[in-house]
């Protein structure tokens, strides 16, 4: 899967769900503005894990990582691809 299709998984999601089908930057922050709640962060990481069949550590849930859509989206192809070489 590339990084592409994973973002556009990661798009439809977030714009559904989070923006309730409003469109939205790619580039926006999620972590900040209040969009995300402890609760929608919770439900954003368990459609990761079931969407593309990863496990996501609390200590993995940072700015790093969880900045924007292209972050994100690098993050689980990052994942991905180092289950892949196990």
């Amino acid at each position: 899967m590339s990084n592409e299709m994973i973002e556009d998984a990661i798009y439809n999601y977030v714009q559904e769900e989070i923006y309730k089908g409003s469109a939205f930057d790619r580039n926006s922050n999620l972590l900040e503005g209040g969009r995300l709640d402890s609760v929608e962060i919770m439900k954003f990481i368990s459609f990761l894990e079931k969407r593309f069949n990863i496990e996501i550590e609390l200590e993995q849930v940072n700015p790093d990582n969880f900045a924007n859509l292209h972050t994100i989206a690098a993050f689980v192809f990052n994942v991905l691809s180092a289950s892949l070489r196990q």
